[in-house]
């Protein structure tokens, strides 16, 4: 997405196209400090503040300004944006209310609850006001003595809108510095001409300013000039702000008779002017042209960069130790990684043997294994067997043992008859009278 002078004007959005067109999915201060005003902002509140937050939106600041264990108050328009607010849990009360409106319930609420604030976050709204100073003046009657007003404007000076304008292009967009919704149009020093201004014109006013940097933006068009126009454009990049995207202040309520101090080193600050090097530059008169300072979130980018390059270094160093070790250990180790390596080589040869045999008495191995096979079928149907007849073997020898014992029995009974027999014949008069008869037989 185009956010500086796009390559076609889009002077207006459908409310179709525009329905949370703000809105940042997964945002992180920390991880994008340099390319978003929320970090450079949010590090200038002090920690336990009261914390207004004007045009809150989706709720950006919300997390950081809470992780300072600050009580964050919202305030937007949006109905449909301030939801996001709502449900990110960092705010302590959101209002949907315009602050120059003060008949209406919601504003009573509102100053029911928010009595005086520590500070006060105006981020991308002024812009977007027809009458900022008189919301400027509204704000400040809510701040404390010595509290702070963070501001954040879009820098019209981008050098991608200063030389599109030359080309008869000032082409709007759905955001960024030339946001089709924005009325009011700043740089750095017609921002510090304008608190000036209120400074001066009302008496029970007095704000100092301080300058606190601004994010960047290069884009496709600004790294066309810097490779094509190389000279063209280190004469260019000497202007403060030629790829500030959004431009910082802090604001302080001072107490009557105060002296801005802050606002007066600015207005006192010496302006590079870019046109008449450039014009010396044309005749000859400069040849040698220096370089820019590199804006504040340009700074912190490239400092947030060198930081990742630095732990990819790091790990990198250490990689490179980790394997030192490892060639080291290896070179202490090689005999014994080869005799190893050799056992493993005679290990596989052996391997390869068995297999070999195996191929060679496969035929032998599955007959030997059929036999088996039928060795253990017939033995599987002997117990079959057995156990089918194991009844009628138990039932058999039943009978024999009932027969042997009704034999015995009967014997044993003829026995005692004969004996019974004998006794009675022994005893009878025949036999005693016939006794002599018998002797010497």
């Amino acid at each position: 997405m185009e956010l500086a002078n796009g390559k076609k004007n889009k002077f207006f959005t459908l409310e179709t196209e525009g329905e949370n067109r703000y809105y940042i999915e997964d945002f992180n201060a920390e991880e994008t400090k340099g390319l978003n005003n929320v970090y450079l902002l949010a590090k200038e509140v002090p920690e336990n503040s009261v914390v207004l937050d004007v045009g809150c939106a989706q709720g950006r600041f919300g997390k950081t300004l809470k992780e300072k264990k600050c009580t964050v108050y919202g305030i937007d328009l949006d109905e449909k944006a301030i939801e996001y607010a709502r449900n990110s849990g960092y705010y302590d009360k959101v209002f949907i209310m315009d602050v120059t409106n003060k008949d209406s319930n919601e504003y009573k609420s509102f100053t029911n609850m928010v009595n005086k604030v520590d500070a006060i976050i105006i981020s991308d709204v002024l812009e977007h006001i027809a009458n900022p100073t008189k919301l400027l003046l509204e704000y400040l009657k809510l701040l404390k003595e010595e509290g702070i007003i963070l501001i954040s404007v879009p820098n019209v000076a981008h050098l991608d809108i200063l030389l599109n304008l030359m080309n008869d292009k000032f082409n709007y967009q759905d955001m960024g510095i030339l946001d089709n919704t924005h009325l009011k149009f700043f740089t750095k020093t017609s921002f510090v001409d304008w608190i000036n201004q209120i400074n001066e014109t009302f008496n029970d006013v007095n704000i100092d300013c301080e300058y606190l940097g601004a994010t960047f933006y290069n884009n496709e068009f600004l790294n066309k000039i810097k490779n094509n126009y190389k000279e063209l454009f280190m004469i260019l990049e000497n202007s403060s702000n030629y790829n500030g995207f959004q431009i910082l202040f802090k604001l302080t309520k001072l107490s009557s008779g105060v002296m801005p101090l802050q606002l007066k080193k600015l207005q006192e600050e010496s302006q590079i002017d870019v046109v008449d090097i450039l014009g010396n530059v044309l005749e000859g008169k400069i040849s040698n042209v220096h370089n820019h300072k590199p804006v504040e979130g340009e700074r912190l980018w490239y400092e947030q960069q060198i930081g990742k390059f630095e732990e990819s270094l790091q790990w990198h160093i250490d990689k490179v130790k980790e394997l030192e070790k490892a060639i080291e250990w290896h070179h202490i180790n090689e005999k014994t990684i080869r005799e190893s390596l050799q056992w493993h080589i005679d290990k596989v040869k052996e391997l390869e043997k068995a297999i070999e045999w195996h191929h060679k008495n496969e035929r032998t191995i599955r007959e030997s294994l059929d036999w088996y096979i039928n060795k253990v079928e017939e033995l599987e149907k002997a117990i079959e067997w057995h156990h089918e007849n194991d009844k009628n073997i138990k039932e058999l020898m039943e009978q024999k043992e009932n027969e042997f014992q009704n034999q015995k029995n009967k014997d044993k009974q003829e026995i005692l008859d004969l004996r019974k027999k004998l006794f009675d014949m022994e005893n009878s008069r025949s036999w005693r009278w016939t006794k002599f008869l018998r002797k010497g037989k």
